[in-house]
Parts: structure tokens; sequence; C-alpha cells
């Protein structure tokens, strides 16, 4: 399984803004634990808190080391009709079980969505 480091923006070096980068990655790292496994959501494997840069590693989905976005995909018109009703099923399953666990994708866009 491929892995990714995703790092937490940084706005400034304020304390406060370290804590909340802080808080930021411990948060998306218990969301991500919390909805447990399912095949069209990243693996945790682990979360660095000691020093900064502050992120997680998670699974990665991509194709040759780079993440295929949808956005990517339609821009490109690499999707067909067909595959494209797949796609999107599996994107309404999907919200299914996050909604299901009790959460609301906030930031549902086609540059979230990484196709594998």
């Amino acid at each position: 399984m491929k892995s990714v480091v995703k790092e937490m923006k940084r706005r400034d070096q304020s304390s406060k803004e370290i804590e909340r980068r802080k808080r930021e990655v411990l948060h998306e790292a218990n969301v991500i634990n919390s909805l447990g496994d399912h095949p069209n959501l990243p693996f945790l494997f682990g979360v660095c808190t000691e020093k900064e840069p502050f992120s997680l590693v998670i699974q990665f989905y991509g194709k040759g080391g780079k993440s295929l976005t949808l956005h990517k995909v339609v821009k490109a018109r690499m999707l067909k009709k067909q595959s494209t009703a797949k796609v999107f099923q599996e994107i309404i399953r999907t919200l299914e079980y996050i909604h299901g666990k009790g959460y609301v994708h906030n930031d549902l866009k086609a540059d979230n969505v990484i196709l594998d």
C-alpha cells in the first residue's frame, strides 16, 4: 500500500497558529480513524505532532505517483458516460457511509475526489 504525507498549511508562525495546526491534524486523524475501514476512504498510517510540520501519513490514491482528481479526469475528458455514472455512484455510497457515521463532508468538490 502506497502512502503520502499530508502537511497542514501554515498561515504564520504565531504560537496560536502552531496550536491550530496541531489541533487540525489531530482532529482530521480522529475523524479518519472513527470512520473506520471503507474502500473509498484513505487508511491512516500515522500522525506527526511532535514537531513541525504537523502531518498525517495516509494511503495514497493515484496513478504513476500523481494524484488523479475528479477535476483532472473531467478536464482531460478521460471518463466515458458509463464510467462517470459509476464514479458518482461510488461518491454517493461513500457519502452515505460518512453520513451514517454522523459526519458531513463540508468541502466536497471535484479537486477533493481522488480516483485510483
